[in-house]
């Protein structure tokens, strides 16, 4: 979109703005522009941004909660679940604020480069509210769009059936011998435990070790728990009637959906779904600005999504497990707040009525990631479970502020981090004192890993007498992240794979996006280096601590300058890091111990 604003000198170059996520795409227009034009670095103004949005937008999101609360399908929308990771609704806005600040400036941008037809729309506004012409792609691109919508409705749906159709043949069989709907006994107590399965959990031995849940499993068997998984398969790629083969000769009782969903309720997500292209029916504006076009291109988007299908299956799940006999005494799910959270609290408020349900926040609190955080509305209207256990201290506070109290929130342990508290005192020593090692934690997407790299591969290329360490996100390999990246780029760099509580044993320095790896990095006592996403939101578990590390740097000068004042810090400093370390690791991750465990079943 071009903008008619107040432009520099003949000489100088365009400014203009960048306001889409995908940063390998901004580099491509940063080349097809040419030197004429200079884009404009906004990761400060969008962490700005966010930070002045995130109130009024729960409030907003709030406000709509309250008209449809009676309708559990509303709790299925991309709207309601406000899911930074999956929804761009918040970001949009946020890239809204962004874009006022800069046309009210001395040295307004010219040109805005938008990642979607609803945001060019939304800008069109906002630049007219401004006082400012602008010139945009013709009508005629936005019913283009829309017939395109309505293809991808069609395949997506179709994924849907046709998927279903394979998992329901895998279900059936796998059982062959056995009866069409397994049996339940009548073990007691017995507990309904909720969790994911990854492709890594598909052991040899049969043996299911939860990535989320580890040590829980074991615990609750030794003290004569019968425990029922529910596990959702998550990034799967093994065909699924040999994953159903591996869960159904495991030691471990899988509930399986396909032995007990039937063709009706594939029918009933369906409607469920369709009703929800309908919501939210109004949009009040956000902060002053128009976001319509936002919330109506937000519709869509859920509508060609998988994710509120799987939502209405998952709440029509529990009435039939209850049909065939299952009586759990406690359910513990693994909680983020998220569509397929709410589905299973619905189902199961319905299913087994005075049966506890614990949800377990066992994961870092991110201030974007607005889902984590359940709302007194949300708590209202029924879609809470009716106690959180979390992992420590610092996050009870928050969510009890978040929710105004009105669920419960007690300390559990830090599952997934009991390694943490077995971690030696790195921060007192160098391990490499003639050729420090830098690890570097990419986030995920793989696009935002790429940002990262693209700001930290030249400091490395500027520092080639320290050792490079480039970790993957575990959601993709090493092998796409050299084809994303290019040939040879990498070439200068260590790519490694496993557990990070291993790699944090051979580095000296962290450079990490703001993420959980670099949480944990500071609970290990080390010196760590936050580097902010140059074009879409952060997500900073260590933003509720003033005192911990600096701000993000957003720019090569800021990680360089920032390096220089770590690597060669004295041995007072690295002891005030571990100091450091452990107010982190109290705050956030209580060990693992019998006491701790016990609050996860109480």
């Amino acid at each position: 979109m071009v903008v008619d604003a107040t432009g520099p000198g003949t000489d100088a170059p365009i400014p203009w703005l960048f306001l889409g996520q995908d940063y390998p795409a901004a580099r491509r227009w940063e080349r097809e522009l040419g030197a004429g034009f200079e884009r404009a670095e906004i990761g400060h103004a969008l962490a700005s941004a966010a930070d002045a949005l995130r109130g009024p937008f729960v409030e907003w999101v709030d406000a709509l909660s309250r008209l449809y609360e009676n309708d559990p399908d509303w709790w299925f929308t991309n709207v309601s679940e406000r899911n930074t990771l999956v929804s761009p609704l918040f970001l949009h806005a946020c890239y809204l604020e962004v874009a006022r600040r800069a046309l009210s400036g001395d040295r307004g941008p010219r040109l805005l480069v938008a990642e979607s037809r609803g945001l060019v729309d939304a800008l069109r506004r906002l630049s007219a509210a401004c006082g400012v012409s602008a010139v945009s792609q013709g009508p005629r691109w936005k019913w283009i769009e829309r017939l395109t919508w309505a293809v991808r409705l069609v395949l997506v749906w179709g994924f849907f059936l046709v998927s279903g159709f394979r998992r329901r043949r895998a279900a059936r069989a796998t059982r062959r011998g056995a009866r069409r709907r397994p049996p339940f006994l009548a073990h007691h107590p017995a507990v309904l435990i909720d969790t994911f399965l990854h492709e890594s959990n598909l052991a040899p031995d049969g043996i299911f070790r939860d990535r989320y849940f580890p040590y829980l499993h074991e615990w609750l068997g030794a003290r004569g728990f019968h425990t029922y998984v529910l596990a959702t398969p998550a990034g799967i790629r093994t065909p699924i009637a040999e994953v159903y083969a591996w869960m159904r000769s495991s030691a471990t009782e899988f509930l399986i959906p396909e032995d007990w969903l039937t063709l009706g309720d594939y029918a009933a997500a369906m409607r469920c779904a369709l009703k929800g292209l309908r919501y939210p029916r109004t949009a009040a504006p956000l902060a002053g600005m128009d976001i319509r076009p936002l919330v109506e291109e937000e519709r869509w988007l859920q509508a060609v999504s998988r994710r509120p299908l799987e939502a209405c299956l998952m709440r029509r799940l529990p009435v039939r497990l209850k049909a065939a006999g299952l009586a759990p005494d406690l359910i513990l799910n693994w909680f983020e707040n998220q569509m397929l959270d709410k589905a299973l609290v619905l189902g199961c408020t319905e299913a087994f009525p005075g049966v506890r349900h614990h949800g377990i926040q066992n994961t870092p609190l991110f201030p974007n990631l607005l889902n984590m955080f359940p709302t007194a509305v949300e708590c209202h209207a029924g879609v809470v479970p009716d106690k959180i256990v979390c992992s420590g201290p610092l996050h009870q506070q928050i969510l009890t502020i978040q929710s105004r109290s009105q669920v419960p929130v007690v300390v559990g342990c830090g599952l997934r981090y009991g390694y943490l508290w077995n971690q030696s005192t790195r921060a007192d020593h160098r391990i490499h004192a003639d050729r420090a090692g830098v690890l570097v934690t990419l986030p995920n997407p793989l696009a935002q890993g790429l940002a990262l790299l693209d700001l930290v591969l030249p400091v490395s290329l500027e520092r080639p007498d320290m050792t490079w360490y480039v970790k993957p996100h575990p959601d993709y390999s090493i092998e796409a992240l050299r084809r994303a990246a290019g040939p040879r780029r990498l070439d200068h760099v260590v790519l490694i794979e496993g557990a990070l509580s291993e790699w944090l044993e051979e580095a000296d320095l962290v450079v990490s996006a703001c993420t959980g790896a670099a949480l944990e990095a500071v609970a290990a006592g080390m010196p760590v280096v936050l580097v902010g996403s140059p074009t879409a939101l952060d997500f900073n578990p260590l933003a509720w601590f003033d005192d911990v590390v600096d701000t993000p740097c957003f720019t090569h000068d800021e990680i360089i300058r920032r390096i220089d004042e770590l690597i060669h810090i004295d041995d007072a400093a690295r002891s005030r890091l571990r100091e450091r370390g452990v107010r982190v690791l109290h705050a956030c991750f209580s060990p693992v111990t019998d006491e701790h465990l016990r609050r996860f079943i109480e």
